[in-house]
């Protein structure tokens, strides 16, 4: 299967594939496996699980094409815990599989939906060429492999006759560069800066707008939040009206 979001009749058949027709692996280098919730109930929900979280059910694929993503605590396949969205290859299986982008900064998760809105960017000079619109650029001399044996049995190059051969019993030699030199060199701003392309500007800051997630489980739908998870705000007043 490709890394596109597929649906719930496309993954049917892909395990109606497979030799047991329940469970198969994903042939993605990851250890994962897709199977169904319920072996004996062929429209039961879909999980793609991984042997190294002990199978547990990171997407889960439910027959109205919508998917769960559920991170958190998991126990390993050796008995130990940890955050299933520590691990990157988790978090890549989930874009994959899934289409949305789960991301770790500070030691929190957000999730970025793919319509998610982009935020506003600002135009700055290119940090890259600090805003000379070029960059250095690199030289070094050429190879010639025309040596050939004179009667002598001495090697020569016809083309280029002063120069002295590599390696004894070799028919190639160096040829200088333009500058006058065999060795590799910087030449100071000497090409286009392929940052921002000579412009000498760069838009920073334009990205797309993510949404903190602590891993618990939550709806997805073509690569979009199917219900947004509650704000920082929204559960502290969730919390406080369950204690009243």
């Amino acid at each position: 299967m490709s890394w596109r979001v597929h649906t719930y009749a496309d993954w049917q058949d892909y395990l109606a594939g497979g030799r047991k027709k329940w469970e198969r692996t994903l042939y993605d280098g990851q250890r994962n496996r897709i199977q169904y919730a319920n072996k004996w109930n062929k429209n039961s929900d879909i999980q793609i699980v991984n042997k190294w979280t002990n199978y547990h059910p990171l997407i889960t694929i439910h027959p109205d094409d919508t998917m769960t993503l559920e991170g958190g605590q998991v126990s390993t396949h050796w008995g130990g815990s940890f955050n299933a969205l520590d691990a990157q290859s988790l978090r890549y299986t989930i874009w994959k599989y899934a289409g949305v982008q789960v991301n770790r900064r500070n030691f929190k998760f957000y999730i970025t939906e793919r319509d998610a809105p982009t935020k506003p960017g600002k135009l700055m000079g290119c940090r890259q060429c600090s805003s000379t619109g070029l960059v250095d650029s690199w030289c070094q001399g050429n190879t010639c492999w025309d040596g050939t044996f004179n009667d002598e049995g001495a090697l020569s190059c016809t083309k280029h006759p002063d120069m002295s051969m590599g390696y004894a019993g070799s028919r190639w030699h160096y040829v200088p560069c333009e500058h006058g030199t065999i060795k590799g060199h910087t030449i100071k701003r000497a090409q286009v800066c392929y940052s921002c392309n000579g412009t000498k500007q760069r838009l920073y800051g334009a990205h797309k707008v993510s949404v903190l997630w602590d891993g618990s489980p939550i709806r997805v739908q073509n690569g979009n939040i199917y219900k947004k998870p509650l704000t920082e705000l929204e559960r502290m007043l969730a919390n406080h009206v369950q204690s009243i």
